[in-house]
């Protein structure tokens, strides 16, 4: 499970215990997490949060887990601010709301376009 923290600013001089904490939350996954921190008025913000599947597939990056670190980080009392990022659209890695009909409105559409795996 290789953990890489980027710090895209000078990193705090607790370093090590802020990359304790992302690892302990991260687990044991079978995948490879690269964080990027950077600072923003003071704390500090989870830019971003890229995750891999074990095997290593190009381009097969796992949801963006931003808030679940940050939640983490947080708990242990460091300084975290939100992300100022607005939640990405399809295909981003993020999270959004849908209902079932809009479920099977798109595989239905996937379907169509041959996208669907069959």
């Amino acid at each position: 499970m290789p953990v890489k923290v980027i710090w895209n600013d000078e990193p705090p001089n607790d370093r090590e215990e802020w990359e304790d904490i992302l690892r302990a939350e991260y687990g044991t996954a079978m995948g490879d997490i690269v964080f990027h921190l950077e600072q923003d008025s003071g704390a500090w913000r989870l830019a971003c949060v890229e995750e891999q599947d074990f095997a290593g597939a190009h381009g097969a990056t796992r949801l963006d887990q931003r808030q679940r670190f940050a939640t983490a980080l947080c708990a242990a009392g460091k300084p975290v601010v939100e992300s100022h990022e607005p939640i990405a659209a399809e295909g981003s890695g993020e999270l959004e709301s849908v209902t079932v009909e809009g479920l099977n409105d798109r595989t239905e559409r996937a379907r169509r376009e041959g996208k669907s795996g069959e």
